[in-house]
């Protein structure tokens, strides 16, 4: 097979739609130039390969250009591989080391795009009618601009027009229901402040009895969770953090970590937290130093909620 037939392959094995315009979609690349040269993607790399940079960089076999595709992938689609992950438990991707490591992620998104740039500036092995879905697509998008901008156009008339009807008709000392809403407006809002001045004491006073009466309530079902013995207590992070230093500051990482109750007990893991099945030796080290300070699980109303789970040397039964 020749090169534009290998890329159009390439392409259709990548689960892009050759009959849609985002056919000729770029890979995720990053826009530096010399990525190598960039202290947040030479860290990243060697975060992520380092065992196969130093056993192959510099070599006939150096696979660093192919690994540089591959980690803006990772970059790109990282909230996919969170989703994976508070999905399924003890998922092989908790383990990614740069997910663990929050600022680098973040520093590295604002480095990769999916738009032309130096580096890569025009998609390989597009076949020709993609561009006419895209020229279409623009032309759909150009008919769909006007239709509003004429939809908009039309409103600013009548309100100009009602406008002009309005001013003319004050000018000649006649009551419209603009005037008369104005005027009613007006003495509400008089009504309103002298209102306020002499309630507002009183929600102050009826503000602080609900929260008074809130914060007693939350502690006595906390007390009643705690006491229940039918061991299905909701999983949730303690509001007040443990005793002694809760917040730990390790290089690269500054997480707040948690106590979880389960089952009336207390644990320094969220409930149904499952390590993966398979870690070398490389990632279970980072694991003992770092921890997992971006693990994150799904609540009842399936939104992420964040669960950090600290480093595992100071994992301990409470």
């Amino acid at each position: 097979m020749n090169a534009p037939a290998d890329t159009y392959l390439g392409r259709i094995l990548a689960g892009l739609d050759p009959n849609k315009d985002n056919f000729a979609t770029l890979p995720p690349h990053f826009t530096e130039c010399d990525p190598m040269h960039h202290d947040d993607i030479k860290k990243a790399m060697s975060m992520m390969y380092g065992p196969i940079l130093q056993q192959w960089g510099g070599t006939d076999c150096d696979p660093t250009g192919l690994l540089l595709r591959v980690l803006p992938s990772v970059v790109h689609h990282s909230a996919f591989l969170f989703d994976i992950i508070r999905c399924v438990p003890g998922h092989p991707f908790a383990s990614i080391p740069l997910l663990q490591d929050p600022p680098l992620l973040s520093r590295l998104q604002s480095l990769v795009t999916l738009e032309p740039t130096e580096s890569m500036q025009t998609a390989t092995g597009i076949p020709p009618h993609i561009n006419l879905a895209v020229m279409m697509k623009q032309i759909l998008s150009c008919v769909i601009e006007t239709k509003e901008e004429l939809k908009s156009l039309v409103e600013k008339v009548r309100i100009t027009v009602n406008e002009a009807y309005e001013k003319k008709a004050e000018d000649n000392g006649h009551l419209t229901a603009d005037r008369m809403a104005q005027a009613l407006n007006s003495g509400f809002d008089v009504i309103e402040a002298r209102l306020g001045s002499m309630m507002r004491e009183e929600m102050k006073i009826m503000k602080d009895d609900i929260e008074r009466t809130i914060e007693q309530a939350g502690l006595q079902r906390r007390r009643e969770r705690s006491n229940s013995d039918d061991g299905e207590a909701e999983d949730f992070s303690m509001l007040t953090m443990e005793e002694g230093s809760q917040v730990e500051t390790i290089p690269g990482i500054n997480a707040q970590y948690r106590l979880y109750t389960n089952s009336g007990k207390l644990w320094h893991v969220p409930k149904n937290f499952k390590l993966g099945a398979k870690h070398d030796l490389r990632s279970a080290f980072r694991l003992w130093l770092f921890g997992m300070p971006s693990h994150q699980v799904e609540s009842q109303n399936g939104e992420a909620r964040a669960t950090p789970v600290r480093p595992f040397r100071l994992l301990k039964k409470i």
